[in-house]
């Protein structure tokens, strides 16, 4: 596989060049940018995204949860998702609870555990409160939990979603 490097001596740059190109930052002439992106394509480079996300400390990954995903209208929701998300290049985990409680408890821990960017759920929590580190980007579809804001949740059919 092609390295940054390999790029840079290919297109006549430096490397520094070629990652200013390539994550697309920085001041960098059109030529250079052209220069870059010829290289990188006669060589098959393809960024290594889960090493991009570790050096940024960010990532471009979704948890859905929901308690079935048999019944359409979640099914329909998890398609509408992944459509809009897809097209942003971001990955997505569906995980489905079967309406169980515990079930639910241990998915959104696992899911927590991965550091997604946001995790959208249909919980099945109705009375307990769900433990969430302070700072997750959660929203809520569907159904109000007890312990979490109002604000988090949605009711209505959104036609995207935007991240």
């Amino acid at each position: 596989m092609p390295t940054i490097k390999d790029i840079a001596k290919r297109a006549g740059v430096s490397h520094g060049t070629v990652s200013n190109v390539l994550n697309r930052r920085g001041n960098v002439s059109a030529e250079k940018i052209k220069l870059v992106e010829q290289a990188a394509k006669e060589l098959g480079y393809q960024i290594n995204s889960q090493a991009s996300q570790l050096r940024s400390g960010t990532s471009r990954h979704i948890c859905v949860i929901v308690p079935r995903i048999d019944m359409t209208k979640y099914s329909e929701l998890y398609a509408g998702i992944e459509q809009e998300l897809g097209r942003q290049e971001i990955t997505l985990e569906l995980l489905c609870t079967n309406g169980l409680e515990y079930v639910e408890q241990r998915l959104l821990s696992k899911a927590l555990s991965r550091n997604p960017t946001a995790v959208i759920l249909v919980s099945s929590l109705l009375k307990n409160k769900a433990s969430v580190p302070e700072g997750t980007r959660i929203m809520m579809l569907d159904r109000y939990v007890k312990g979490f804001p109002k604000h988090s949740r949605i009711r209505r059919r959104c036609p995207c979603i935007r991240i």
